[in-house]
């Protein structure tokens, strides 16, 4: 059975009423908070929702989530990015490319026109494979520290993409940030409790910890 954010997400896709789907979005927002907030523990499991859920809000024909592991970005979840580019690339240096940066410095990236950015035209995830006519990369965050990234790139329809589009992105990864870092406190402590236990996270219901796991 479908879940109800991925109901939300096909209606979202179907919908040709722009009031219509301003409020889709509005209920979409809320279903990924709930998802986020139900998923400290597993976060893994609600990662393909989310960004499949980004890439129909934006119609954006790639999206991806990376993770930061210590010194790497290593990739999470993704949308339209081939396979075999997949099995070649999924870590990237700390301060390396444009989503090394974004993890560096905590500031986004936004550009127009990625293949005219000279900056940043042969940083993007593929090399020169990846024509993106609009890119966006912005940092997810739990207050100063970087716990990941969001690269959301190519609109399917225009050039660019839209504001409602962008403050939906912003919200989205403010959220993801925040579970991201608990879970990590979750990962911690697990690992800490070793045999079966309870850990329980700020902000979070206490997680019962099965032995073995």
């Amino acid at each position: 059975m479908a879940s109800r954010l991925e109901a939300l997400t096909r209606q979202f896709r179907a919908e040709k009423d722009r009031q219509k789907r301003d409020m889709l979005r509005f209920q979409i927002q809320g279903e990924v908070t709930r998802v986020l907030a139900a998923s400290v523990d597993r976060y893994s499991d609600c990662l393909d929702q989310i960004v499949d859920t980004v890439a129909a809000i934006m119609g954006a024909a790639r999206v991806s989530l990376m993770v930061r592991k210590k010194s790497f970005l290593d990739m999470a979840s993704s949308v339209g990015i081939p396979k075999d580019v997949l099995e070649k690339r999924t870590l990237v240096r700390i301060g390396q490319g444009i989503a090394g940066k974004v993890a560096e410095t905590g500031e986004p990236v936004i550009t127009g026109d990625l293949t005219r950015d000279e900056d940043f035209a042969q940083d993007a995830q593929g090399g020169d494979q990846y024509k993106s006519n609009a890119f966006l990369c912005l940092p997810l965050k739990f207050e100063n520290d970087v716990v990941g990234v969001i690269n959301v790139s190519n609109p399917v329809e225009g050039k660019s993409f839209k504001m409602a589009d962008f403050n939906f992105l912003k919200k989205t990864a403010d959220l993801i940030g925040v579970m991201l870092h608990k879970s990590m406190q979750f990962e911690t402590l697990r690992q800490k409790s070793g045999a079966q236990g309870r850990v329980s996270l700020p902000g979070a219901p206490e997680v019962v910890v099965p032995r073995g796991v």
